[in-house]
């Protein structure tokens, strides 16, 4: 059926030029298409997914071929499914990081959920054809070495959908949506997907009483054929009795039992973080480790002397307008000198290594008084970014930091702002180019559809 759709259509493989490929768009946002094809994969499916949402884009073909090229290029993106924080990672840590990075949502996983969602307002069938499609979550049991647990809620939502919009009152009758839900429920394998499926029996809108009990029954049947994961359920044991209706009950004890065997995850709170390790004495296992940053030497004195700068006096929570030292500005720029010099040490992951800096040029383009100082931060910043080897392997966690510097340019400097943008257009940088690129022409939730 898709592929008869796709014939209907102009070309969906990715043509360099807006015009090359029969697309209806104003001429000022051609940059944005143009630019798409040659940034990595989860950018540009993520840029098309904004144009084709865009108010001013008025050709429902044009949309229709947007979405589907974003949705075939979502499948290439570096990143699989989405990963979030659980005990053991928070904000202060390596791991920390990465979580908030994800949910940027530029992992396969969501853009394909994002692109399906853009389809079912335009093309409900055609969206039914593409979550068909659509790439599995490959969720591989996760051991308490894992800072981070899955999340594949845009997947079972993006379903949700599709059940609700996507099926004619005849085959309702027929009960084809009902076929449809029991096919993905039978590919569920992991722990992480139990709590999103049975909020997708609960919330699909085409469900009567007696289908959602069938479904249901389904699920309990499924339940006790998961993979073992004492991390993965540790993590997502909570949203899964939310979830769980009443007659699952033993199903879910079940479940629980299941989760016993092997090596069985625990949390332990150790001062700052929270560490989990094996708690199967005779299983032998790593805990988990979120990377805590600030941990070298350097990296101490760095953080250390710049929340003297940014909070003179310790005056911190006072609330109290607070009066720079007369050798504050000298103070600021020696910081800024020390931080574009600093390089890594030891034993320090790049990852780490990096946020650190990035973190502190953040935190220094808070406080900057003047214009050429903020700019000074930004070209730092900027040769610090695209410097790093981070984005080959996790783009989400390289690229998390740009729109955190840029939005802290004074938003009432716009002329400021534009200038910034300038500056990362000019670093060749195919990613940052497209994100300057869109911050210019579609601004965030600037003429979007909801």
């Amino acid at each position: 059926m898709r592929a008869l759709v796709l014939a209907l259509l102009p070309a969906v493989a990715f043509t360099p030029a807006a015009s090359a490929a029969g697309l209806v768009l104003p001429p000022a946002l051609h940059p944005i298409y143009d630019l798409a094809g040659g940034a990595p994969p989860e950018f540009g499916a993520d840029a098309l997914l904004r144009l084709a949402a865009n108010n001013k884009v008025k050709d429902r073909t044009t949309r229709l071929v947007l979405i589907e090229q974003a949705f075939d290029m979502a499948s290439r993106a570096t990143q699989p499914v989405k990963l979030v924080g659980a005990p053991g990672a928070i904000a202060d840590t390596e791991a920390g990081m990465r979580a908030a990075s994800y949910a940027l949502g530029l992992d396969a996983v969501s853009l394909q959920a994002r692109a399906i969602e853009a389809m079912l307002k335009l093309d409900a069938r055609q969206a039914r054809e593409m979550m068909i499609e659509a790439r599995r979550p490959n969720l591989a049991p996760l051991t308490c070495a894992d800072a981070l647990t899955y999340d594949v809620s845009p997947y079972y939502e993006a379903l949700t959908g599709v059940l609700s919009r996507s099926f004619t009152p005849k085959e309702l009758a027929k009960e084809e949506h009902v076929t449809f839900a029991l096919e993905f429920l039978s590919r569920v394998h992991a722990i992480a997907e139990i709590a999103p499926a049975l909020r997708m029996i609960e919330t699909a809108a085409s469900f009567t009483p007696e289908q959602r009990n069938l479904l249901e029954v389904r699920a309990g049947s499924l339940m006790t054929s998961v993979d073992p994961d004492s991390r993965s359920f540790q993590a997502a044991q909570s949203a899964i009795g939310s979830a769980m209706p009443k007659q699952l009950g033993a199903a879910f004890a079940k479940l629980q039992q299941k989760m016993t065997q092997g090596t069985v995850c625990q949390v332990l709170e150790t001062g700052k973080f929270a560490t989990v390790i094996p708690a199967t004495p005779d299983v032998e296992g790593t805990a988990a480790d979120p990377q805590p940053l600030w941990t070298s030497p350097t990296a101490k004195q760095m953080i250390a002397d710049a929340r003297n700068v940014r909070f003179p006096g310790g005056l911190i929570s006072s609330g109290l307008p607070q009066t720079k030292p007369v050798d504050w500005e000298q103070g600021f720029l020696s910081i800024l000198d020390r931080l574009s010099s600093w390089q890594p040490e030891g034993e320090e992951p790049d990852a780490q290594f990096y946020h650190e800096k990035c973190v502190l040029y953040e935190g220094l383009m808070d406080v900057a008084p003047t214009p050429e100082m903020r700019r000074r931060i930004l070209e730092d910043f900027l040769a610090l970014v695209t410097s790093s080897n981070i984005e080959r392997d996790s783009p989400e966690e390289w690229f998390f930091h740009i729109p955190e510097m840029i939005h802290r340019i004074p938003s009432a400097t716009r002329a400021e702002q534009a200038a910034a943008l300038d500056l990362v257009s000019r670093t060749g940088d195919p990613a940052l180019i497209l994100y300057a690129t869109l911050e210019k022409l579609l601004p965030p939730d600037f003429g979007v559809d909801r």
